[in-house]
């Protein structure tokens, strides 16, 4: 009898935990507030105060079709969700508002320091931190989802983090742990690094998956930029485009000690010094992503290479106005790695170039790129790669172009798939760059 004592005893503990999970609701106004605000009868006009009364697995409703205006932050410190709301049970963002309320007050909207921690369908805007970090957000743990962040604002001016959307603070603790799925974060600003993202020295993992990072504008990283995390940074799935750095890194800039970027689409970003795109380091892994259309002011308009991993990428159409340094990719140091990767029709001034290596000993593997890198490596090749529509930003490969099953296979090619969601290795040999070529064929049909 004694497994069913402890079958009995687990169950009336998650029923216990479930009674005591609670509901409340929150709207802006039209409500006469009556304690404790668990029906929409009684809701709250405070989302503040509402949070704080609530405790572990609560959830904090908050109807759609309205905006909230703060006059204070919100905190919160239990493992709280805090969603939007609308008659199909399903979360609307786009009119579901929290207003930081600035210029009339100058504090951020959030501050999530719980790792049950949860904003949901949310948008989260004009909100801004002059002595800190963190203009929308500012979190050391929590889970931030389908959410838009925008109109952000941080003014720190010490030269240190930033995070004009939201900003990781691990507090040097190896348990900070923070997460953004499905966030469109957009129009956020920094005076320091990070104008979507910010970070600073900790241990991470900080997770961004499935999100839009665009038009943020940052000194060093428009997208996301900061100090190192220790324990890593990955980044799968998302849109990064259109972001500006008034220093190095459209995309991203960082001094990190590990960071991994996956299925990305990095796109149209700019810088006034250092990489339009990004600064791969040591312990740092690009993977399956686009690198198309940045621009920068001196280093390299794609890439700056000086340690890590460059693996099935496609470096295209970048350009740095530096006449001296690479338009696609610029290698001054290190020996990163370079694998199944095309790096064509970048620009350096007026001309085409793309790549440069000004010191370190790289290593070139199956790539396609002119002129050759095969001093550098094996297996290179300098034909035109043979893109759908170049001209269009159509950067899949034609089916007769020759990097078409001329890559190398690699373990981690096992299960994955390219931008386009298609499985890698699908006909014996993966292909160079971003994506797979599908062939196609006429079927018959014998009567």
């Amino acid at each position: 009898m004694r497994p069913l004592k402890i079958w009995i005893c687990a169950g009336l503990a998650l029923i216990a935990q479930g009674m005591f999970a609670t509901n409340y609701y929150v709207v802006a106004s039209g409500s006469t507030p009556t304690p404790p605000w668990t029906n929409w009868g009684w809701a709250h006009t405070n989302l503040r105060e509402v949070v704080a009364r609530a405790g572990d697995n609560d959830t904090v409703y908050v109807t759609n079709n309205a905006t909230y205006y703060l006059t204070n932050s919100v905190a919160v410190t239990y493992a709280i969700t805090i969603r939007s709301w609308r008659p199909d049970s399903g979360l609307d963002p786009t009119n579901t508002i929290i207003n930081g309320n600035y210029p009339n007050t100058t504090n951020y909207c959030f501050r999530l320091w719980n790792s049950g921690a949860v904003l949901a369908g949310l948008t989260i805007t004009n909100g801004c931190n002059y002595s800190g970090s963190g203009g929308g957000i500012y979190m050391y743990q929590g889970i931030i989802t389908n959410c838009i962040i925008t109109g952000n604002r941080s003014f720190r001016t010490d030269g240190e983090y930033g995070g004009g959307g939201v900003f990781l603070d691990s507090c040097g603790s190896s348990a900070s742990r923070a997460s953004i799925f499905n966030c469109h974060i957009i129009g956020n600003v920094a005076s320091n690094d990070g104008g979507g993202i910010g970070f600073e020295d900790g241990y991470g993992p900080l997770l961004i998956s499935g999100c839009v990072i665009s038009g943020n504008r940052g000194v060093n990283g428009g997208g996301m930029g900061g100090y190192r995390l220790r324990n890593g940074l990955f980044v799968t799935n998302c849109l990064i485009s259109s972001n500006m750095a008034s220093g190095n890194g459209g995309v991203f800039r960082s001094s990190y000690d590990s960071a991994e970027f996956r299925n990305c689409l990095m796109i149209g970003n700019t810088a006034s010094s250092g990489q339009g795109g990004l600064d791969v380091r040591s312990g740092v892994v690009l993977q399956n992503c686009l690198v198309a259309n940045n621009v920068s002011g001196w280093y390299s308009g794609g890439l700056q290479v000086t340690g890590g991993k460059v693996l099935n990428c496609t470096v295209v159409s970048n350009q740095c106005h530096a006449d001296a340094n690479g338009g696609g990719m610029y290698i001054n140091s290190g020996s990163p790695q370079v694998e199944n990767t095309i790096v064509w029709g970048n620009m350096k001034g007026v001309t085409i170039n793309n790549w440069k290596v000004d010191g370190g000993t790289p290593s070139f593997t199956n790539c396609c790129t002119t002129p050759t890198v095969n001093a550098y490596g094996t297996g290179n090749i300098t034909d035109d790669p043979l893109f759908m529509s170049p001209g269009a930003g159509n950067w899949r490969l034609a089916a007769r172009s020759p990097c078409v099953n001329t890559g190398i296979n690699q373990n981690w090619m096992i299960g994955t798939i390219d931008l386009d969601g298609r499985v890698r290795i699908r006909y014996g040999r993966v292909d160079m760059g971003t994506y797979e070529n599908i062939r196609s064929a006429t079927i018959y049909t014998v009567r």
